[in-house]
């Protein structure tokens, strides 16, 4: 707690600029809300727009789907009684 902390700096901006670009790809899709995190390494977005519209019926189908189709990894909004919610980690790294 008393040593150097320039490695908690580097990672603090590093995290913080990946929520930047989340925010900003989450913000691209015109029927998606996300609301800024607040110190915390994920996201929950709602995708209440791609819920329920016959194709996709929950969070737990999209998050399959999501899987399945783009190979991306997420946690279904019901499991913390957000549905049509995704959770999204964005503590990874990013690739451009």
């Amino acid at each position: 707690m008393t040593g150097i902390q320039s490695n908690v700096e580097a990672l603090r901006l590093t995290m913080q600029n990946n929520r930047d670009v989340l925010m900003q790809e989450m913000h691209s899709f015109t029927d998606v809300r996300c609301f800024k995190p607040q110190g915390t390494f994920y996201a929950m977005p709602d995708f209440g727009a791609y819920c329920g519209n016959g194709l996709i019926k929950n969070s737990v189908e999209l998050s399959k789907f999501l899987l399945k189709k783009a190979l991306v990894v997420t946690v279904p909004g019901k499991e913390f009684g957000m549905e049509a919610h995704l959770r999204l980690s964005y503590s990874g790294t990013i690739k451009t």
